[in-house]
């Protein structure tokens, strides 16, 4: 995500990275991981997995967090999500593609996505 976040800030778009470790697991995690120090939006801590409850990421039955991307427009609408099972990564291209469809259906009053949101 972070090699694509100044295309995501273009499309006057913020990314929010949310796991289920608390603030001191973050703060050993970044300063044990240079990839990880170099991520320049908020990494939150949802230890109590208040969000992923809130987004219907959260498996009660294994009392674990399913990854997921999530789209939000103004308003507090959810335009597109994904949930993954542990352990499939995730390409920050793709994401992109799907905000600039999100972005261009909402522009076009929800018509079909049109050519160009495939940038």
């Amino acid at each position: 995500m972070q090699s694509l976040y100044a295309d995501f800030q273009k499309e006057d778009a913020e990314i929010y990275a949310v796991s289920d470790n608390s603030v001191s697991d973050h703060k050993k995690w970044v300063a044990s991981s240079e990839r990880i120090d170099q991520v320049n939006y908020p990494l939150l801590a949802d230890n109590n997995h208040i969000l992923a409850k809130m987004f219907a990421s959260f498996d009660e039955e294994s009392n674990e967090t399913c990854p997921g991307t999530f789209i939000i427009c103004p308003g507090r609408k959810f335009k597109a999500f994904e949930l993954n099972t542990t352990g499939i990564a995730r390409d920050a291209q793709p994401i992109l593609k799907m905000l600039r469809s999100v972005k261009d259906l909402r522009k076009n009053k929800n018509s079909t996505c049109s050519i160009s949101c495939q940038r």
